[in-house]
């Protein structure tokens, strides 16, 4: 979302009626929504979530020293490989 200029909102600029005619152009517009599905199924058939998780938890030293060398932080992951 952003401005008719194509930069985005900032909060101090996001007054109530403006955000009233964004969300309101989000939920009625279908392209939104199109958009919504199409990354919805790209990120379930490439494990995406998954993935942006692990490198998540490699970015922050959360993931265990077997994951890293793996290359994957989530048990299932772990268990499955």
């Amino acid at each position: 979302m952003g401005t008719e200029n194509g930069r985005p909102e900032t909060a101090g600029e996001l007054t109530a009626s403006r955000l009233s005619l964004l969300l309101d152009q989000v939920l009625n517009d279908s392209t939104y929504r199109d958009s919504a599905r199409y990354f919805q199924e790209v990120i379930a058939e490439t494990n995406g979530l998954s993935k942006a998780a692990d490198l998540l938890e490699r970015a922050f030293g959360l993931a265990n020293e077997d994951q890293q060398l793996l290359g994957c932080a989530h048990e299932t992951d772990y268990k499955a490989r």
